[in-house]
């Protein structure tokens, strides 16, 4: 299991706004239906890729993550769920060695979000739960 990204619940610059917990994580084909499972039960937003993204392709979901108000509507700043492309992952582990790459690339995308935006442990606690039960 490898966390590609993530998105704590921070402040934004004074500004009202909200947030909802996100995470990709990178995981083995044995076990990334356990981890889908367990947070579809929890009542999460689950997105799951099992190959990376051919080029030239969608991109896939976005699920916005974090906004802020501004005037009378809310601007995104992030989101997450879109479907990560071998360049993709090259680029954002470029300082790891070609196999651990090669094997990135025969991991599924799980992405897992809050259903809503506000403070919620839920993604924390399903991720940890999974993770337990996976060592």
């Amino acid at each position: 299991m490898l966390t590609a990204r993530h998105e704590p619940q921070l402040g934004y610059n004074g500004r009202p706004w909200s947030q909802r917990a996100a995470v990709d994580r990178l995981v083995d084909a044995d076990t990334s239906e356990d981890l889908v499972n367990s947070a579809n039960a929890a009542g999460l937003v689950v997105i799951h890729y099992a190959e990376p993204r051919r080029p030239f392709r969608p991109r896939g979901a976005w699920v916005d993550v974090t906004r802020y108000r501004a005037d009378d509507h809310w601007v995104v700043t992030t989101g997450f769920g879109t479907h990560l492309s071998r360049r993709d992952l090259r680029f954002h582990f470029m300082e790891c060695h070609r196999t651990a790459i090669h094997a990135l690339y025969r991991a599924h995308q799980v992405t897992v979000l809050a259903s809503d935006y506000g403070a919620d442990s839920t993604v924390r606690d399903v991720l940890q739960h999974w993770a337990d039960t996976h060592a």
